[in-house]
């Protein structure tokens, strides 16, 4: 297997793997951001052989976790490359299917939610059950089944 950068790709080639010069850039950009979002493979091919780049990747991101970032991974490629590497000390959020990401990030309509939406025929008073907007909104979907 031969390395060449980006730019020099010859015409009817496909890269399969990031390589060293990619990671390097990546990991001097990624020392100052406080979020991440990792959206899919870095790889045109999922066997072991072109997963190099993404391991290197899973790295850099497991060191950036440690300086108060915030790695979001989505889609299985980019879960697998951080499974096992990270520590106590790391904080990940993990979405496997991506195309629920992709279509909320889109503005699409969720359909657990939407189900929710028209599930539910009454206004609900959110003054009363919301009352400071400065913290996060949990909200339990449950089963639909009472506590045993």
């Amino acid at each position: 297997m031969s390395m060449y950068l980006t730019g020099l790709i010859s015409l009817g080639w496909t890269p399969v793997d990031i390589g060293p010069s990619t990671l390097e850039r990546i990991s001097s950009l990624l020392s100052s951001y406080k979020k991440i979002l990792w959206i899919g493979p870095t790889s045109f091919d999922l066997t072991e052989e072109f997963s190099v780049g993404a391991t290197q990747l899973g790295q850099i991101l497991n060191k950036a976790s440690h300086n108060s970032c915030d790695i979001i991974l989505v889609g299985v490629a980019a879960c697998k490359a951080v499974k096992g590497m990270s520590d106590s000390s790391s904080q990940y959020t993990a979405f496997e299917n991506e195309s629920i990401v992709w279509e909320f990030l889109k503005g699409g309509i969720l359909p657990g939610i939407a189900a929710l939406d028209k599930s539910y025929p009454y206004q609900i008073p959110w003054d009363d059950v919301f009352s400071d907007t400065t913290q996060p909104l949990f909200v339990d979907i449950g089963s639909g089944r009472p506590p045993s």
